[in-house]
């Protein structure tokens, strides 16, 4: 029930109407609210989304870009069994960065 009265008093108070929700986690009422990032410690909403999404893909591509050349670099120096190395820890990396 408290939970219940937090998010009427945040729709009562807020001037965002339908649109206005309540984080939980850094306890304000936010216009657009997408989800509160735990890693960047803020809430996403309408006006940062361009941003976060931006940041996604530019995180994802510098990833992407560094472990190819983990690879390459792996299979010049050691061969393929190094390249074979580089993409076992890369596979054990990217399987538990989920959990």
């Amino acid at each position: 029930l408290p939970i219940l009265y937090q998010w009427s008093r945040c729709i009562n108070v807020s001037s965002g109407g339908k649109n206005t929700h309540h984080c939980f986690a850094c306890q304000h009422c936010v216009v657009g609210f997408d989800h509160h990032c735990g890693v960047f410690g803020r809430c996403i909403t309408q006006k940062n989304m361009p941003f976060f999404i931006g940041n996604l893909l530019f995180i994802g591509i510098s990833l992407s870009i560094t472990g190819f050349s983990s690879i390459i670099a792996s299979s010049i120096r050691w061969g393929w069994k190094g390249a074979s190395i580089s993409l076992s820890i890369i596979f054990v990396f990217v399987l538990f960065s989920n959990r």
